[in-house]
């Protein structure tokens, strides 16, 4: 189990949500976090493990929808990036 961050700023004053990540023994990646306002239920995502590592990008969605997603960059600049395509 990894810790990690999320940088959402207008979800929290903090400008970020704690979270884990962990590997799963079926080769997926669970994102495990806590959004402020339903602090006892946890937020679950998951992501394929790509076949080339280290993982440079992911996309961790909700029971495989893309009702709730979180983009994993390698960089700042990459993130800045992909928001700049849209």
């Amino acid at each position: 189990m990894t810790r990690m961050v999320i940088g959402i700023p207008s979800a929290t004053k903090a400008g970020a949500l704690p979270g884990v990540i962990q590997v799963t023994k079926s080769n997926e990646l669970l994102m495990a976090f806590n959004l402020p306002s339903m602090s006892s239920v946890p937020i679950v995502l998951s992501a394929a493990v790509p076949s080339s590592l280290p993982l440079q990008k992911a996309k961790f969605t909700w029971l495989g929808s893309d009702v709730l997603s979180i983009h994993m960059f390698s960089s700042r600049e990459e993130c800045l990036e992909q928001v700049r395509t849209k």
